[in-house]
């Protein structure tokens, strides 16, 4: 009994001697303080942080539902690093984040705005037939809720139904017009909006083209399938063909139309053709008369029984005329697109290369001109040198001191060759007979059409040289465009150029004589072939100053 007794001693006395434990109530509760509870991000990808107070700094944790899809989470210290990806999707996102610290939660609301709505059209325009029908529509978009709106005159034939995301169909009543009939619907989604035209085939007995603008191939494709015709023929264009489509139709008196594009990617056609076999159905016909005219094609006056009439548009959204040509029992149609220039563009303020004219001379027209001797003193004094590798028959310089803006001055020179039979003694041998000057800025004279590919000159262009007293002539066979001062006898010459990629304005200045009959180029012309000689020399000229740039540089 006395041993046990002074045992219980011994541990009382242990139990002095051990630290004591504190209360419940004294025991460290865990804190969790946030710097903020909401996160806001723009559409771009981004980085923000926010702080966390805690008494458990080593073991707080913060998770997301959408951490690694569009939500990336890194901690440090007390520190928590939130970053998200770029929202390409035309709806906001958000999700919660969750801050975990003993036992203790906070939460945060990260939010990202929209993306821009995006809604990609695989068509711009919809062909339906006379007879109406059903036609989905496809399109790709980032966005769930696309609304399209048919305008109230068209809601009477035109209607939209089975609209689910990526597809709509149209439902189309019957056409009893003998002309078609159009309507642009809207297509709306968020802020983003896109037209997609919609044209129904007419009633009428006459086949045309498609007459619409501009009208890439696809949509020409889409069209005459839609109404039943086939390819009968398709030529892949080049450089130097344009692409052809020709289709079949269901007719025998209208049996194809026939379709010409720059190229397959061109923006529109640029000519049309087809053949009635019966010509009383365009000969003064006024049904047909009157069919044109809703598209705005009306008739020039003319005498009855011509062998050629011509439809222009009276409509600035169709720039294209119509000329029909009789031949015995039928008759060719002819669609051809007419180019408008599409801005304005600067040009010289006065008439270009006028200090070049004094070395001018023309042998077939018995005008003295200046000798190579004379340009080349001339040039040297201006602190010029003739380019190196230039054949006889011209001289090239790269000018200091341009008169006008040039790049380049050439000088054609007369020279005997066996083509030409100019003896070699001949007083005009060496003598200037053209005079060329290359520049940088295409759109001083000329601008390139996207449509049909050709240039043309600037109606600024034309303007001064019209006031200077070089009217408009027209157009050389390879594209060159004539303006000519007849009392002068002297003609600026305008053609593109281009020299390593680069788009050049190239004028030539010869004299020439035309003659006083005949409205049309080809006839005024009387001695065209020496101007293709001298266009031929420029071509060469052309290649060989883009070598010897080539070759300086190296």
């Amino acid at each position: 009994m006395k041993r046990i007794a002074n045992y219980l001693l011994g541990l009382l006395a242990l139990l002095l001697l051990l630290p004591s434990c504190k209360s419940n109530s004294e025991v460290e509760e865990p804190t969790l303080e946030l710097s903020t509870s909401t996160l806001t991000f723009t559409r771009e990808a981004g980085e923000q942080t926010l702080t966390v107070q805690t008494n458990r700094t080593e073991s707080w944790l913060a998770t997301s539902p959408k951490e690694g899809e569009w939500l990336t989470l890194r901690q440090e210290g007390q520190t928590l690093h939130v970053a998200v990806k770029p929202n390409t999707s035309a709806e906001a996102r958000s999700t919660v984040l969750i801050v975990n610290a003993g036992g203790l939660q906070r939460k945060v609301l990260v939010r990202q705005q929209s993306g821009d709505p995006i809604l990609n059209l695989g068509q711009t325009s919809v062909f339906l037939p006379v007879a109406g029908g059903r036609q989905t529509i496809s399109y790709t978009s980032n966005a769930e809720e696309l609304r399209v709106e048919v305008p109230a005159p068209a809601s009477s034939w035109l209607s939209v139904t089975e609209a689910v995301r990526g597809s709509f169909t149209l439902v189309a009543q019957p056409n009893p017009e003998q002309t078609s009939r159009s309507t642009r619907l809207i297509l709306t989604l968020g802020t983003t909006s896109r037209e997609l035209e919609v044209i129904q085939e007419g009633k009428t007995a006459f086949i045309l083209p498609l007459l619409s603008f501009p009208s890439r191939l696809y949509s020409v494709m889409s069209y005459e399938q839609g109404r039943g015709h086939y390819v009968l023929e398709a030529q892949p264009g080049d450089e130097d063909n344009p692409t052809i489509m020709r289709f079949i139709t269901r007719s025998e008196v209208i049996p194809f139309v026939q379709y010409e594009f720059l190229s397959s990617s061109s923006p529109s056609y640029y000519h049309a053709m087809m053949l009635y076999m019966d010509e009383h159905l365009v000969r003064d016909n006024a049904a047909f008369d009157a069919c044109l005219q809703a598209y705005g094609l009306v008739k020039e006056p003319g005498a009855k029984g011509a062998q050629k009439v011509l439809y222009k548009s009276t409509k600035a959204e169709l720039p294209i005329h119509l000329l029909v040509t009789f031949f015995t029992g039928g008759a060719r149609l002819d669609f051809v697109y007419m180019p408008r220039q599409p801005e304005a563009y600067k040009t010289f303020a006065s008439l270009p290369m006028t200090r070049m004219h004094p070395f001018l001379g023309s042998r077939p027209l018995g005008i003295p001109g200046k000798k190579r001797a004379d340009v080349r003193a001339f040039e040297l004094g201006e602190g010029n040198e003739p380019l190196p590798g230039t054949p006889d028959s011209h001289d090239l310089f790269e000018p200091k001191t341009p008169f006008d803006g040039e790049n380049t001055r050439a000088y054609l020179y007369v020279v005997s060759t066996e083509k030409n039979k100019i003896p070699k003694n001949d007083p005009y041998i060496d003598v200037v007979g053209g005079l060329v000057a290359l520049y940088d800025d295409f759109h001083l004279g000329l601008w390139q059409d996207k449509v049909d590919g050709k240039a043309y000159p600037t109606h600024e262009f034309l303007t001064l040289l019209t006031r200077a007293g070089y009217p408009y002539l027209g157009q050389l066979k390879d594209g060159a465009q004539v303006f000519y001062n007849r009392e002068k006898r002297l003609a600026y010459i305008l053609s593109p150029a281009e020299n390593d990629g680069q788009a050049l304005l190239e004028i030539m200045v010869i004299y020439m004589n035309p003659t006083s009959g005949g409205s049309s180029i080809r006839y005024q012309l009387d001695h065209r072939r020496a101007v293709r000689s001298l266009r031929d020399e420029l071509r060469q000229l052309s290649e060989l100053h883009q070598l010897y740039r080539l070759r300086r540089r190296g």
